[in-house]
């Protein structure tokens, strides 16, 4: 498989959300991007730094919870419990978040 496509839009996201760091979108964009190339703790802050945007953002919550349980689920992992929790917190978080119906 070709990751030169991969790395492009990296890069050209990167250079977007040096110019709007307020950019909601293109932070999760830089977000995703980071997750499906497995730097989760970069992810992470990308999400994170989201979420002080726009606190009440489901999607962000979800992003972030799964994050989390990529940390504890990784071969080394220092704070295993500490993530899980986390994760778990996130999660319920973002059920609250969608409500009871949804």
């Amino acid at each position: 498989m070709n990751q030169i496509p991969d790395r492009r839009l990296a890069r050209f996201s990167l250079r977007l959300f040096i110019k709007n760091q307020d950019s909601l979108p293109i932070m999760l964009t830089v977000g995703h991007n980071f997750l499906s190339t497995g730097s989760s703790k970069f992810a992470l802050a990308a999400y994170e730094k989201a979420l002080n945007l726009d606190p009440h953002n489901s999607l962000l919550l979800l992003c972030i919870g799964v994050c989390y349980v990529h940390l504890a689920t990784r071969r080394i992992a220092s704070f295993r419990h500490a993530y899980v929790v986390q994760a778990f917190a996130f999660l319920r978080r973002y059920i609250d978040a969608r409500g009871a119906n949804s």
